[in-house]
């Protein structure tokens, strides 16, 4: 889309959402607008008849949030007035520094005097990523969709990535026996139900705090002194994400090559093709100045996930006797096409769930449960949704007094906090489905030679496969970006730069880092088990946990579900303080040196 199309879109927008907000049952005979409603600085009147709405001795000013062209927030003052008995409305901008409009009325004494005011206050800013639709009930009152079911298919999405298709392998590292399936998808499940109290615990925080990112909520539940930790983190485990998706993307290249029959020169090159993408598609997406652009490819995404939970099912021997996989009297019609270590290997070893090998599993659980940093900008989505939702209903019901207005603002954070548990519990309910599915179907499959990155398992024969390899392809380079965005913000607030300049060097700077660390290290899985049971442990069990333990402890009385929440998240300081150190260390050892876990 063009700067010109989103502009326009932007204007019609805005003035579709205003005239929502303005026309009433009785009150409204006409309304007339223009595209230069969506402009800043312009003061514009449109006569709307005679109103039914009664003025107020003072101003009430009511927050609706609505749709911009300008990618910034600005704010826009409605005013309603009532001059002998003739009453319009005045549009103005409150941008700092633009100047007033000769038609301004304040600028007529004598008709500011009989001038009764009221005045909506509206923040602009870029469209969210879902648009309520105001409607109207049998009653008369106004009413909204609901984001809460979108919002849980956007949680999903977030969370369900790379991870996920790693779990199998850390499964294989324990056990090559189908029985450990089941201790294996009850830790997995557990530690699915910890992540989500806990991103439901950061949803608390802020809405105490109104943070936007997990660094301001340790800000003001910690100290600015210590914030830097979760900064260096989240950077950390930002860059640990965009490294693995970047190893992917190499192995998707790599099996393409040979599909295509190259099997020696530079064109067979795994480094080549990841430079190439890395220049060609990964650098230019991540410096785009709006990620709206991306918003088709959640479709792909979603679709890619559905359709490979779909092909693993269908591969699985367990499920279909009949797969190309299977070890049964004559063997399946790929097993032929497959390396040593891509054969399915079961019942030959079993080091049992208290091994320290298991803590490999728990790191990549870990990440395949990772959406947290998301948690804010969930919570104030549907915050900013339900104020639309409010105030809309309160222009309905005309002459509120400043006590309703304030009633207004507590109903709406209560409402907020209600909705944004319901996407918790509704969508990591549906992501620990997911994932235990895919542990169990993959590892049915192929067993104790799991691979880092399931797909890798798959013969190159294989043409649902390759077509699964594309399509998450395709949803890694979409999701790219929103990680690789995120830890390059970290490195920008550790630099205190906010320039364009500094920005686009460091984007270049951590992209020759990436490039370079994947033509080093091949082993996704690897890759995402460190960072899991590292920097994952840490921002999903110990900081929500701290953070909880320091705000109840500034409380005088607490009360015994409190009590009992404080016991909990000692818990997961422990758990995690373990999670960091020993299941780092396993799957450091597990990878570059697995005979010393044998």
């Amino acid at each position: 889309m063009t700067a010109d199309n989103a502009s326009t879109a932007g204007k019609l927008l805005l003035a579709i959402s205003l005239i929502c907000l303005l026309q009433q049952p009785d009150s409204v005979n006409a309304f007339t607008t223009s595209s230069a409603t969506a402009q800043v600085g312009r003061h514009i009147k449109s006569p709307i008849g005679s109103s039914s709405l009664p003025s107020a001795s003072a101003s009430a000013r009511q927050s609706f949030v609505t749709p911009s062209a300008v990618g910034h927030r600005s704010l826009i003052t409605v005013h309603k007035a009532s001059v002998a008995g003739n009453s319009d409305w005045a549009w103005e901008s409150d941008d700092a520094g633009i100047g007033s409009s000769a038609k301004s009325a304040a600028a007529d004494q004598s008709r500011n005097n009989a001038y009764n005011a009221q005045s909506i206050r509206i923040p602009q800013q870029s469209p969210p990523s879902e648009t309520a639709v105001h409607q109207r009930s049998a009653d008369g009152t106004a009413t909204t969709k609901s984001l809460v079911p979108s919002s849980i298919f956007n949680l999903i999405k977030a969370v369900i990535g790379c991870g996920v298709l790693a779990l199998p392998s850390g499964l294989a590292a324990v056990s090559d026996s189908p029985m450990a399936l089941i201790p294996a998808v009850t830790l997995v499940s557990a530690l699915g139900v910890l992540s989500g109290y806990t991103f439901g615990l950061y949803g608390r925080l802020v809405h105490q705090t109104q943070a936007k990112t997990l660094g301001e909520i340790w800000e003001r539940q910690k100290s600015k002194s210590t914030a830097w930790v979760v900064s260096l983190s989240s950077l950390l485990f930002c860059f640990g994400a965009s490294l693995s998706y970047t190893i992917m993307l190499g192995d998707v290249a790599e099996s393409f090559t040979q599909l295509a029959g190259v099997s020696g020169g530079i064109f067979a090159s795994r480094s080549l093709w990841v430079s190439i993408l890395a220049v060609t598609t990964l650098r230019p997406l991540c410096n785009l100045s709006s990620l709206a652009a991306l918003a088709p490819m959640s479709l792909v995404g979603v679709f890619a996930i559905l359709f490979t939970s779909a092909f693993v099912g269908f591969r699985c021997p367990a499920i279909n006797p009949a797969s190309p996989y299977s070890l049964a009297a004559g063997g399946g019609a790929l097993l032929s096409s497959l390396t040593s270590s891509q054969m399915p290997l079961f019942n030959t070893f079993t080091k049992g769930i208290l091994h320290p090998a298991s803590l490999i599993l728990g790191g990549m659980a870990a990440t395949a449960f990772l959406g947290h940093f998301s948690a804010p900008d969930f919570y104030h989505t549907l915050k900013e949704d339900n104020e639309k939702k409010q105030h809309a209903a309160a222009a309905v019901a005309a002459g509120s007094d400043e006590s309703s207005a304030a009633s207004t603002v507590d109903d709406t954070k209560s409402k907020s906090i209600a909705d944004f548990l319901k996407v918790t519990t509704g969508g990591f309910s549906a992501i620990i489905g997911i994932n235990a599915v895919l542990l169990t179907l993959g590892f049915l499959t192929f067993g104790g030679n799991s691979m880092g990155i399931l797909l890798n398992n798959y013969s190159s024969l294989d043409p649902f496969a390759t077509f699964c390899r594309l399509i998450m392809a395709v949803n890694v380079i979409g999701g790219f970006p929103f990680v690789f965005r995120g830890c390059r913000s970290e490195v920008m607030s550790l630099l205190k730069k906010s320039d364009v300049k500094t920005e686009r060097k460091v984007t270049n700077v951590m992209m020759s880092l990436l490039v370079g660390c994947s033509m080093l290290m091949k082993n996704a899985g690897l890759v995402i088990g460190f960072n899991g049971a590292v920097m994952g442990s840490a921002i999903v069990y110990i900081f929500p946990a701290l953070l909880f333990l320091s705000q109840t402890g500034k409380l005088s009385q607490l009360t015994r579900s409190q009590k009992m929440e404080r016991w909990l998240c000692r818990f997961l300081v422990a758990f995690g303080g373990v999670a960091v150190v020993a299941g780092g260390a396993v799957s450091i050892i597990n990878g570059l040196f697995p005979h010393l876990l044998a």
